[in-house]
């Protein structure tokens, strides 16, 4: 009698045991259908080891319906606007490793993010096309992408760097975070060139702490919905010689309006897509028609236009931009401005305001020309 009682309780423990792994089997498997996890043993952190299948083909889903990679950030290459090709990689490898040791970011693996790249022909990292920034959402189930590029980088006795980024959500587009950052070596302290930083890593090191400095999953408040204006960044003209300067420009004051309590922008990746496939040149100068069909398809209240005139790496370093803000329904000017600014124009004494870098001196105009853009709305 007792053996047979034995024998039940055992029967009954090893009924429970099974329906356990059963349902944690059952779980593994959900998650497998929303994202094909490997968890490969030979690597030391396990939060770098999810990958999701390009090809497995998911359905769209809620808001709430991602138990897989709802947490996961998918960090696109930094697009490289300088002469330096070898940029990318050092940046990239100490942003992936800030970004998970540091804010503790789960990140999507390499391989799954170079073939989703190969898949949709992703060419500007910096400016994601919407098929391809929604199928990030619908295939892969990740809701954040981080994109971005190199504005500025100077291997000189003194190293420099400059970066924009923001952080975007996939399902609708919308900037959840935006950063710049620019940093030299040669802003240590002066005497016997103390402080003075030559090393590169450490510099691009120092450039990535101040550019996540405060990142956040968090948009912003705002005053009031009433005074908040929706804005579209047309890519810039750039009138210079030198590659990419008017989408550095368009990221900058991107930058700058997520700052604004008064301005939101419409993602540059968006709108330079509707552009592109409506034939609509960044030419600086919108007609009627253009404002009418952007502020139709964008649902914006603003247009930003523009030109970088000149961008001189000279030794004063000499910027010069012509800006338009545009009413969508009234077709009239907000606020037109043309800005030069140099480097050392606001010195004080020993350096200091002194803008070292190109960059700077750029996104000096740009912060300059928000404030007045503010004003007069």
């Amino acid at each position: 009698m007792k053996s047979r009682v034995v024998r039940i309780i055992i029967s009954v423990l090893l009924a429970c045991v099974f329906s356990i792994s059963v349902s944690a089997e059952d779980k593994v498997l959900r998650l497998s259908s929303i994202a094909d996890f490997n968890y490969t043993k030979n690597l030391k952190d396990p939060r770098l080891v999810i990958s999701a299948s390009i090809n497995s083909g998911l359905n769209s889903k809620d808001e709430n319906d991602f138990s897989a990679n709802r947490y996961v950030l998918m960090v696109l290459p930094f697009e490289n606007f300088t002469s330096e090709p070898e940029v990318t990689g050092l940046f990239m490898n100490q942003l992936i490793q800030y970004l998970r040791d540091v804010k503790g970011e789960t990140l999507l693996d390499d391989k799954a993010v170079k073939d989703f790249m190969i898949k949709y022909k992703i060419r500007h990292t910096s400016f994601l096309d919407p098929s391809a920034r929604y199928a990030i959402y619908n295939e892969l189930g990740v809701q954040r992408v981080l994109v971005g590029c190199v504005v500025e980088f100077s291997r000189q006795t003194y190293p420099a760097i400059g970066v924009i980024a923001r952080l975007i959500e996939t399902k609708t587009g919308r900037v959840i975070w935006a950063g710049y950052h620019s940093v030299s070596g040669d802003e240590g302290f002066k005497i016997f060139g103390m402080g003075f930083i030559e090393d590169t890593d450490k510099i691009v090191r120092k450039a990535i702490k101040g550019l996540l400095s405060d990142y956040t999953l968090v948009s912003p408040s705002i005053v009031s919905t009433n005074h908040v204006k929706k804005v579209a960044i047309v890519p810039f003209r750039n009138d210079t010689k030198y590659y990419g300067i008017g989408f550095i420009a368009s990221q900058m004051y991107l930058y700058e309006f997520y700052k604004s309590k008064r301005l939101v922008p419409y993602d540059l990746g968006d709108v330079r897509h509707l552009m592109i496939q409506n034939g609509i040149m960044p030419t600086g100068e919108l007609t009627n028609r253009i404002i009418d069909q952007l502020g139709r398809e964008l649902g914006v209240d603003l247009i930003l236009v523009g030109s970088v005139i000149q961008y001189s790496r000279k030794q004063e370093k000499r910027v010069t931009i012509f800006t338009r803000l545009i009413d969508v329904k009234s077709k009239n000017l907000v606020w037109a401005g043309f800005h030069t600014l140099t480097g050392d124009e606001n010195v004080v004494v020993f350096d200091i305001g002194l803008l070292r870098t190109l960059d700077r001196v750029l996104h000096k105009i740009v912060e300059i020309q928000t404030k007045k853009m503010e004003r007069k709305i």
